[in-house]
């Protein structure tokens, strides 16, 4: 029996990244957050969704990235997830989103020990593609390190 998981591929750089649908329910294009003073540089502010407020984290930045010039294909993903008693909304900052793809999940291999460039505990395994490979990020893991404490309900 085939079990099949869909998820929103995106790009940081030149990397194609994926996160599961489960916890990304909407996909908008970039709107400028209201920054929010002394806090941790990844978490570029506050953004209004339909009278909701929530924080918006750049991914680039918060992967140890560079910060990089927006363009027109920036977009946010909207997320929401529990995990500890905890209810988490906000949104990640992508460089561009892909698609959304249906992946098999017999398909996903795991990362390598030598040369990732991603914490291995923050990344759920690699699927091949054609042309290159899409790294599965585990987002909630990532989100909820160095505790992010205001994207709590």
């Amino acid at each position: 029996m085939t079990t099949t998981q869909n998820y929103v591929i995106f790009k940081i750089d030149n990397e194609m990244l994926a996160i599961p649908v489960s916890v990304a329910y909407e996909i908008i294009s970039y709107q400028e957050p209201t920054e929010i003073p002394e806090i941790q540089e990844y978490i570029k502010g506050v953004i209004n969704i339909r009278g909701s407020i929530m924080p918006a984290i750049d991914l680039r930045l918060k992967l140890g990235k560079n910060e990089k010039e927006l363009d027109e294909n920036t977009s946010i993903i909207m997320l929401d997830f529990k995990t500890n008693e905890k209810k988490y909304k906000l949104g990640i900052i992508v460089d561009e989103v892909v698609s959304i793809l249906e992946i098999d999940e017999l398909k996903i291999i795991p990362v390598p020990s030598v040369g990732s460039k991603y914490n291995s505990d923050f990344v759920n395994g690699m699927l091949k593609t054609d042309s290159n490979y899409i790294i599965i990020l585990d987002i909630i893991k990532i989100i909820t390190q160095n505790k992010i404490t205001i994207v709590t309900e």
